[in-house]
């Protein structure tokens, strides 16, 4: 019989050990750096994001929600590096420069544990895939290089905004 400690260490102990999830798709086309002083300019996709829906290869809805118990998160830092939280794993990579809304991996992979998850999770965003996007004031849209989304993420930070100001709203504030 395995024991709960026997369980978490093993998951755990999976954690350490990162593998690289090489690109399904060659991108064949490079982002121009951009000439700005690194240290005062922010990646256009800075921010804390929770993922709204995946898309499958044609642009259709595979997956829509995140729940509160267990949601699948992306931040992006200043720098275009990226960290996101899916199930039970991890994922790890940078986007390169944006240059206008086209953005993209680079280098074109990401890294991640590799950890046996439990039970249904939701499919894997195909970072690889993402040559553009769209951000408006609290949504996030990925799309290839044919116009297919891939997928929509939330600002966090400008929901939880949205939310306190039709709180105050509501109180009369």
């Amino acid at each position: 019989m395995i024991s709960v400690f026997q369980t978490v260490s093993a998951r755990w102990l999976a954690l350490c050990f990162l593998t690289v999830v090489p690109s399904v798709t060659a991108h064949t086309e490079t982002i121009a750096p951009d000439h700005a002083d690194p240290s005062t300019s922010m990646h256009a996709l800075v921010g804390e994001w929770w993922l709204k829906t995946v898309f499958d290869e044609d642009g259709a809805p595979l997956w829509s929600g995140g729940g509160q118990n267990e949601p699948i998160t992306m931040t992006v830092d200043a720098t275009g590096d990226i960290h996101t939280l899916a199930a039970c794993n991890s994922y790890f990579g940078r986007f390169g420069t944006a240059v206008g809304t086209a953005v993209a991996l680079d280098p074109p992979l990401m890294m991640t544990t590799r950890i046996m998850c439990w039970g249904e999770y939701p499919p894997v965003v195909r970072f690889e895939r993402i040559a553009r996007f769209d951000r408006g004031p609290v949504e996030l849209r990925l799309f290839d290089g044919e116009d297919r989304l891939i997928a929509a993420y939330i600002d966090m930070k400008a929901m939880q905004d949205e939310l306190d100001f039709a709180r105050e709203r509501e109180r009369g504030d």
